[in-house]
């Protein structure tokens, strides 16, 4: 099932159009209008029978699939009650059990500090309003909340305005839930940051895999805009595996989305026949990945080797070449076939 938010055509009231896929091709089968007619977000959240859609400034509506009929069954505005406009629903992120919706304007803390306000799903159907969260740097205005997705018992939350070695570097922090509590567990940054680069713009996550969209990250082809490809470790962090951006110079890449092995990335200003109609390029991660590029600057060099022994040394699992849960001379061996087979 696909939902796409457009202007009914002649109306010009905002819709919500639904189609399925019978295995050959998508069909149109309906569409469905907000409460009160009120202004939808063109890109919602899909989960199951659940459906997230933004509207207007600081609103979200929850549509349930009953009957063969879509419902708005809440409308979820922000719990704080800000004076002001918080920009509530610029990240919508749902499981089974939970959703998580950012508001990158909350300034009760911090102008533009942002914030993520946690609801637990109830087997009646209900919402329950759970957590409150916030950055840990909140007075420097990251603008938290900027994207979030849940992945198993983990919560991403992107904070691109966050300052660290340059301003609005960007970073993502990771929680996962304890007791029925979203604790903090990490920091993500990436190992080529610079000024203005607002990583964590866009997040997407599948399995063991984490891309994030670094929206000013200017490219070695002089292209705007790229993805940072993340994998877990054996001990359960994240750590950069690649770097994504486009092969053509000139214009903005945006946000990707993961589906197993692939990656496929959106371009509104891209180049086609010479015209700027926009393009999506799809890649394949799984030939795209290469474990012995451990700096993931896309090539295997020296350094790949330097950092290969400082982490021997460190006792880091990501040295753990073979597998086998220990450090041992057989990682070595198994790292340098790794990097004689190359990243083809």
């Amino acid at each position: 099932r696909a939902l796409i938010g457009a202007s009914r055509l002649g109306s010009g009231e905002p819709a919500v159009y639904e189609f399925v896929y019978d295995g050959e091709q998508w069909s149109e089968v309906g569409f469905f209008i907000s409460p009160d007619a009120r202004p939808l977000s063109t890109a919602g959240v899909l989960r199951g029978h659940t459906a997230l859609f933004k509207y207007n400034y600081d609103g979200v509506f929850v549509f349930e699939h009953v009957d063969g009929v879509w419902r708005a069954t809440h409308d979820l505005r922000n719990p704080d009650k800000p004076v002001g406009r918080s920009d509530f629903g610029s990240g919508r992120a749902m499981s089974d059990g939970w959703i998580v919706i950012g508001a990158i304007s909350e300034d009760i803390l911090a102008p533009n500090g942002g914030a993520a306000y946690a609801y637990r799903r109830l087997p009646s159907g209900g919402l329950e309003y759970t957590q409150k969260l916030v950055a840990p740097d909140v007075l420097d205005g990251p603008r938290f909340g900027s994207d979030v997705e849940i992945g198993g018992d983990e919560l991403f939350i992107g904070a691109p305005q966050s300052d660290r070695d340059f301003p609005s570097q960007g970073v993502v922090h990771v929680y996962r839930l304890r007791d029925g509590a979203w604790e903090h567990t990490q920091e993500i940054t990436h190992a080529q940051p610079d000024r203005s680069d607002q990583f964590g713009t866009a997040l997407s996550v599948y399995g063991d895999r984490l891309a994030i969209y670094a929206y000013g990250d200017i490219t070695p082809d002089r292209t705007r805009g790229s993805i940072y490809i993340f994998e877990r470790d054996p001990d359960g962090r994240w750590e950069q595996a690649a770097n994504v951006y486009a092969a053509d110079p000139g214009y903005q890449y945006g946000g990707g989305m993961l589906w197993g092995d692939t990656l496929a990335v959106g371009s509104l200003d891209a180049l086609v026949g010479g015209e700027p109609t926009g393009a999506v390029d799809v890649f394949d991660l799984g030939c795209l990945l290469c474990p012995a590029d451990l700096d993931a600057d896309g090539a295997l060099t020296i350094f790949d080797f330097l950092l290969f022994f400082n982490l021997f040394d460190d006792g880091d699992a990501q040295a753990d070449f073979d597998g086998d849960g220990e450090l041992t001379i057989f990682d070595f061996l198994a790292f340098q076939t790794a990097f004689d087979a190359g990243c083809d």
